[in-house]
C-alpha cells in the first residue's frame, strides 16, 4: 500500500520589507543537506487535526515565528505520485503570511536564515525545483502584491 504524505509549506513576508524567509538546512540533514528552503512540513493528523495547522506548527518549531490562523492564506497545491523503491503519493500545500517579527530562532534542522527579496531567491539561492516553481506561481499569480512584492 502507497504511504500518503501531505506537507504544508509557508512563503513567510517580511514585516516591514517585500522579502520573503528562507531558511539553509543543516549539513547533517538527511535531505537535501545545505540547500535554502521554506518553512514547513509534514502535516500529522493526530497532532494538527488540519493540515494548514502543519504550516503554523512548523513555521514555529523552524524559525520561532508564531502565524495565527486567521493570518494564514492559501497559495496553491502541488501532488507527485512516486514509484521507486519506496512508492508514495505527496501532496504539498502552499501558504503565504506576513510575519509579526523578523526575529528568527533557528531550530536544529537550520543552521541560517536569509530575509531575501524573490529575485534574490530565484537567482541561485534555490536549488530545489519545486521551491522555484512556487515562488515564481507567487509571483506571477500577483498573491504577494498586497505585500509589495511582484516579479
Amino acid at each position: 500500500m502507497q504511504e500518503h504524505i501531505v506537507v504544508a509549506k509557508i512563503l513567510l513576508v517580511h514585516p516591514h520589507e517585500p522579502k520573503l524567509l528562507l531558511l539553509r538546512r543543516s549539513s547533517t540533514d538527511p535531505r537535501r543537506p545545505g540547500q535554502w528552503d521554506i518553512p514547513g512540513g509534514k502535516f500529522e493528523p493526530y497532532q494538527d487535526r488540519l493540515p494548514f495547522n502543519a504550516a503554523i506548527r512548523e513555521c514555529q518549531e523552524e524559525a520561532g515565528i508564531v502565524i495565527g490562523p486567521d493570518d494564514l492564506n492559501f497559495l496553491t497545491a502541488d501532488h507527485e505520485e512516486f514509484h521507486d523503491a519506496d512508492p508514495k503519493v505527496v501532496d504539498w500545500l502552499f501558504y503565504f503570511a506576513k510575519s509579526g517579527t523578523d526575529r528568527v530562532e533557528l531550530s536544529y534542522e537550520h543552521d541560517d536564515f536569509r530575509w531575501v527579496e524573490p529575485s534574490e531567491a530565484l537567482s541561485g539561492m534555490l536549488s530545489y525545483a519545486r521551491h522555484i516553481k512556487i515562488f515564481e506561481f507567487a509571483l506571477k499569480s500577483g498573491a504577494l502584491k498586497r505585500y509589495k512584492i511582484s516579479a
